[in-house]
C-alpha cells in the first residue's frame, strides 16, 4: 500500500500522540485497577479512553484526506456476526444491566482490535513495538505486586480482613470461600479477582516477553552484553515463579503447552522434516488428550468427591459446573441467556454436587450458553484467522531472513506519554494498596515512586532494546501466547476477565499488523473541508459530554456510595446507619439498574427500623384500650411500613428476576409479615373483631409460599431454599399453623432437604447445625403424630 500524504502539521503530531497515549492507557489502567474495585462506572472510564483515541483517528483521517478501513476477507465477517450477537445481548437477557456491561466491554475490545489495524496500517514496526513494550511493562509492575503480596501483603491482608471483615462485602458470593482458600494458601493474585486469571494473563503475557528477548538477540551480538537484555530474562523467571505460585495447576500445563508452541515454532526452519512431525504429533496428541478428558468430563458420571487438597479436587468441581453448563446450552442452543447471565441459569440445572459459580470455568461453554451457536462460531472464526495465517507464514519463512529493520517509520513521542503513563498509573497501584492493605499514609507515596521507577524503567529499557530488531521471535510469541490462553480458557474464565480479554484482542492486533501481507485495505479519498472537521469533531463532542463529563462520573458515585452505604448499615452505629441510608438512597438514584442498593436497602428497613417500629406503634395503642377496634389508621402504618421494604425487594427482583435468593429474601419478608400479625392475634385473644388482620395474614402467607416456590424452582439444589418451602407449607395448613403436623409434600421436601445437606460438600451451602437439628425433630415428632 503507497504511503499516505499527510500534512505534518503540529495538530496531526499532537493528534497521533493523543492516540497512542489514550490506547495504551484504555489496555494498562484496567490491569492496575483491583477487580474487586472496578465497578462498572470504572470499567466504563477505562473504555473511554479507547472511545477518545477512535474518535481522535477517526478525525486524523479526515484531516488527512483519506479514510482507509482494514478487512481481511472471513475474518471481517466474523467479527460482524460476533459483534452483533454481542450487541443484542441485551435485549435476550433477564439481567440487562450485567448484560450490558459486559457487552460494552467487549464491544470496546472488537473496536480496540480494530483500530490497532487502523494505526499499523503502513507496517510501522516501532508502533507495534510502543503498544507491545507498554504491555510488557506493565506485566513487570504487576509481577512485582504479585511477589509483594506473596512474600509480605497476604499476611497483611488476613490481619486486616481479621479486623475489618466488612472489607470483603464487595466480593462475589461465590468467590468469598476461593478468596479465603488462596488467602490461608498464601496464593497471589495480584490485582485480579481470582489467581488463576493471574495466571492465565501472565501465561499468555511470558511467550511475548521470550521473543522480545529473542529478536533482540538476533539483532547483534553486542545486544547481548546490554543491561536490558539479562532484566528482560530476569523479569520473564519471575512471571513464571509467580505463576507457580498461584497454584494454578492449569496455568502451569497452560504455560508449559505454549512454550513448547514457540520452540517448534520459533525452531521450524531449523529442524528436519522428521523432528517436525513428531514434535507436531506430539503436540496434537497433547491437544486431543485434553479434549477427550473434557468430553468424558461433560457427558460422563461425576467421580467420587476427592479431598480438598488433592489435585484432582479442583478439576473435579469443574466437571460439576461444565456438565451444568451443558444443560443450560441445550435449554438455549441457538441464542443464548444474555451476557453474564449464566449463573442464574446454571443454578436451576445444577446437580446437587456441583458448587455454585457465576462463570462456567470454561470460556468456549460459557460463550456458547450466553451468546448462542452463532456468537461461539463468531468468536473462534475470528481467532482461527486472526491466528492461522500467522502460524502459516512462520512455518514457511526461511531460517536466513532478515530482520525487518525499520528506521524510517514515523512514530509518536512515546517518551512523554510513558512518563505521564509512569506517573498516573503508579498513583492508582499506590491508592490501591493502601485500599486493599491499609497502608499508612506514608507507605503508598514509597510504593508510587517504586512502581513510577519500574515501569518507566522497564519500558525505556525495552524501548532501547528493540530498536530495529526483527519480528519473527515476537511474531511467535503472539502465537503462543494467545494459544496458551486458549488452552488456559477451558478450565478458567480468562475472556470474562475485562483486564485479559482486552490483553488478547490488543496482542491479536499486533500480530496481525505484524504478519505481512495478511490484511487488505480499502481506501476513501475524502475531502478536508470545514464541514467534514466538524462533522468528524462531532463524535469526539457526544463521548466527552454524554460519556465523560456526565454518564460516567454519574455510575462512578453510584458505585462509591453503595459501597460505602452496605459497610455503613453492618455497623451498630445509628449515625453510621442513618449515613449508609443516605449512601444508598443517593447510590439508587444515580444508577437505579443497580440491585444492591435496593437489596441492602429492603433488609435494613425490614429488619432494623420499619416492621418493629410499626409493632411496637400498634402494642402501644392497642395497650391503651384493649377495647377499641383495629384503628384503620394502625393497620395502614403496618402496610405502609411492610410496603416500603417490599417495593425495595420487587425492585430488586424486577432488576434480577432469576435470582433465587431475591425470591427467597421476599417470601422471608412476607413470612416475618405474617408471624408480626400472628402474634397480634394472639395478643387479641378473639376479644376484638379482627376480620382484616386475618385477611392480612392470609395474604402473606400464601405470597410467602408462592415466593418460596419461585426459589425452589429457580435453584432447587440449595438445602435452605428446600427447608423454607416446606417451612411455609407447614405453617399454610392453619390458622394459626398447627406444631408439626406435616402435610406429605412438606414432610417429603423436609427429607429432601436433609438429603441435600448430607450429599453436599460445601460448608457455606450447607444447614445450619440448628436448622438441621430443628428439620430432623419436627420429622420424628410427624411420625409420632402419624402412628397416633
Amino acid at each position: 500500500m503507497p504511503a499516505e500524504k499527510i500534512n505534518n502539521s503540529n495538530l496531526i503530531a499532537w493528534l497521533e500522540n493523543l492516540i497512542f497515549g489514550s490506547l495504551a492507557l484504555g489496555i494498562t489502567l484496567r490491569l492496575f485497577i483491583s477487580g474487586s474495585q472496578a465497578g462498572p462506572g470504572i470499567n466504563l472510564f477505562v473504555s473511554f479512553f479507547i472511545w477518545f483515541a477512535f474518535c481522535l483517528w477517526l478525525i486524523r483521517r479526515i484531516m488527512a484526506g483519506q479514510l482507509t478501513i482494514p478487512h481481511f476477507g472471513w475474518g471481517s465477517l466474523c467479527l460482524i456476526v460476533f459483534a452483533a450477537t454481542v450487541l443484542v445481548s441485551p435485549y435476550l437477557a433477564a439481567d440487562k444491566f450485567s448484560a450490558f456491561s459486559y457487552t460494552v466491554a467487549w464491544l470496546t475490545d472488537l473496536m480496540l482490535f480494530g483500530l490497532i489495524l487502523g494505526l499499523t496500517m503502513e507496517g510501522k514496526n516501532k508502533a507495534v513495538y510502543f503498544l507491545v513494550i507498554t504491555l510488557i511493562a506493565t506485566a513487570v509492575v504487576i509481577t512485582a505486586y504479585a511477589a509483594y503480596q506473596y512474600f509480605y501483603g497476604l499476611q497483611l491482608l488476613r490481619e486486616t480482613v481479621a479486623q475489618h471483615p466488612e472489607l470483603i462485602a464487595s466480593l462475589p458470593a461465590e468467590l468469598i470461600g476461593d478468596f479465603f482458600s488462596r488467602l490461608n494458601a498464601n496464593e497471589p493474585f495480584a490485582t485480579f479477582i481470582y489467581q488463576n486469571t493471574l495466571a492465565g494473563w501472565l501465561v499468555l503475557i511470558c511467550p511475548v516477553l521470550l521473543g522480545l528477548i529473542f529478536d533482540a538477540f538476533q539483532r547483534s551480538s553486542q545486544i547481548r552484553k546490554q543491561f536490558g537484555w539479562y532484566l528482560n530474562i530476569f523479569f520473564l523467571l519471575a512471571m513464571i515463579f509467580i505463576i507457580f505460585t498461584t497454584g494454578a495447576r492449569g496455568g502451569l500445563v497452560a504455560l508449559c503447552l505454549a512454550l513448547f508452541i514457540f520452540g517448534l515454532l520459533a525452531g521450524w526452519p531449523y529442524l528436519k522434516k522428521f523432528y517436525r512431525v513428531l514434535l507436531s504429533g506430539i503436540l496434537v496428541l497433547i491437544l486431543v488428550a485434553i479434549f477427550i478428558v473434557f468430553l468424558i468430563a461433560l457427558f460422563g458420571q461425576l467421580p467420587p468427591p476427592a479431598e480438598p487438597g488433592e489435585a484432582w479436587a479442583s478439576l473435579q468441581i469443574r466437571f460439576g459446573y461444565w456438565q451444568g453448563a451443558e444443560k443450560v446450552i441445550r435449554q438455549n442452543t441457538w441464542l443464548g441467556v444474555g451476557l453474564n447471565n449464566f449463573g442464574s441459569h446454571y443454578l436451576q440445572v445444577k446437580g446437587a454436587l456441583a458448587g455454585e459459580t457465576s462463570k462456567a470455568h470454561n470460556d468456549f461453554l460459557q460463550i456458547w450458553a450466553e451468546l448462542g451457536i452463532l456468537g461461539l462460531l463468531g468468536f473462534l472464526g475470528c481467532w482461527l484467522l486472526i491466528l492461522g495465517k500467522p502460524i502459516r507464514q512462520l512455518l514457511t519463512e526461511d531460517k536466513n531472513i532478515r530482520p525487518d529493520l525499520s528506521e524510517n517509520d514515523p512514530q509518536p513521542n512515546y517518551l512523554i506519554w510513558a512518563i505521564i503513563m509512569g506517573v498516573g498509573l503508579a498513583f492508582v497501584m499506590s491508592e490501591m494498596l493502601n485500599a486493599t492493605f491499609r497502608l499508612t499514609d506514608t507507605l503508598p507515596w514509597i510504593f508510587c515512586l517504586v512502581f513510577f521507577l519500574l515501569w518507566l524503567g522497564t519500558f525505556l529499557l525495552n524501548h532501547r532494546l528493540t530498536l530495529n530488531s526483527g519480528t519473527r521471535y515476537l511474531r511467535c510469541g503472539l502465537v503462543a501466547g494467545l494459544v496458551g490462553l486458549f488452552i488456559h480458557s477451558t478450565v478458567d474464565f480468562n475472556w470474562y476477565s475485562q483486564g485479559v480479554s482486552r490483553s488478547a484482542w490488543y496482542l491479536g492486533g499486533c500480530l496481525i499488523a505484524l504478519t505481512t501481507p495478511l490484511i487488505k485495505y480499502r481506501t476513501l479519498k475524502i475531502k478536508t473541508g470545514f464541514a467534514l472537521k466538524v462533522f468528524g469533531l462531532i463524535p469526539l463532542v457526544i463521548l466527552l459530554i454524554a460519556g465523560g463529563l456526565w454518564f460516567i462520573p454519574r455510575l462512578m458515585e453510584a458505585h462509591n456510595r453503595a459501597e460505602a452505604g452496605r459497610e455503613k448499615v453492618h455497623l451498630n452505629s445509628i449515625d453510621k446507619i442513618e449515613e449508609g441510608v443516605a449512601d444508598l438512597e443517593r447510590a439508587k438514584k444515580l444508577n437505579p439498574y443497580d440491585v444492591h442498593p435496593w437489596k441492602t436497602l429492603a433488609w435494613l428497613y425490614h429488619r432494623h427500623r420499619r416492621l418493629p417500629l410499626a409493632q411496637n406503634k400498634f402494642k402501644e395503642l392497642k395497650n391503651r384500650d384493649r377495647q377499641r377496634k383495629v384503628p384503620d389508621m394502625e393497620l395502614s402504618l403496618l402496610n405502609d411500613e411492610f410496603q416500603n421494604c417490599l417495593n425495595h425487594i420487587e425492585k430488586a427482583i424486577t432488576l434480577k428476576p432469576r435470582n433465587a435468593g431475591l425470591h427467597s429474601t421476599r417470601g422471608m419478608f412476607y413470612a416475618d409479615h405474617a408471624k408480626i400479625i400472628a402474634s397480634w392475634l394472639e395478643q387479641l385473644n378473639d376479644k376484638l373483631p379482627a376480620t382484616q388482620l386475618h385477611i392480612l395474614y392470609d395474604t402473606a402467607r400464601q405470597e410467602s409460599l408462592r415466593s418460596f416456590r419461585k426459589a425452589y424452582a429457580l435453584y432447587p439444589t440449595r438445602p435452605v431454599n428446600v427447608y423454607r418451602l416446606a417451612q411455609a407449607l407447614e405453617n399454610s395448613q392453619s390458622v394459626p399453623p398447627l406444631p408439626n403436623s406435616l402435610s406429605l409434600e412438606a414432610e417429603n421436601l423436609y427429607r429432601l432437604a436433609l438429603d441435600l445437606n448430607n450429599r453436599i460438600t460445601r460448608q457455606a451451602l450447607k444447614l445450619t447445625p440448628l436448622l438441621e437439628k430443628k428439620v430432623k425433630g419436627k420429622l420424628k415428632a410427624s411420625k409420632k403424630i402419624r402412628k397416633n
